[in-house]
């Protein structure tokens, strides 16, 4: 992993190499990134989303996932409760809609597409 500091805080951002390095360059400022081993938390990448697990890994203890693209450590999910405000307005999501959420995201991987495919399983007329 490649970490870039973004300010004298300690703001970062984390990518998996050069590649997702270019193709983020433009959201970034013009820091130097620093080559990292290892992280104490999982490190996501801003360009693919992979996560890479860290030394004190929470993620099993928060039920999600570190050694695969991780969508509740992205901005996946997000991006698809998004989507589903944008189609259904403001939308109380159970435990049944965020286990079918999880299940199309680790199939599908994209969360506009993860959106609306829980907005057209809800409306009233599904065929359609």
């Amino acid at each position: 992993m490649l970490f870039i500091p973004i300010d004298a805080r300690g703001a970062h951002v984390m990518v998996c190499d050069d590649v997702c390095l270019n193709a983020v360059r433009d959201q970034l400022p013009a820091e130097g990134p620093l080559a990292l081993t290892t992280t104490v938390v999982c490190a996501t990448c801003l360009a693919c989303s992979l996560t890479v697990e860290g030394t004190h890994c929470p993620c099993s203890r928060l039920e999600v996932s570190c050694s695969r693209p991780s969508w509740l450590l992205c901005t996946q999910a997000r991006t698809a409760l998004d989507t589903i405000y944008e189609t259904c307005g403001p939308t109380t999501l159970t435990d049944a809609d965020w286990q079918q959420l999880l299940g199309w995201a680790e199939e599908v991987w994209n969360g506009g597409l993860v959106g609306l495919l829980w907005a057209r399983e809800h409306q009233p007329d599904a065929g359609q």
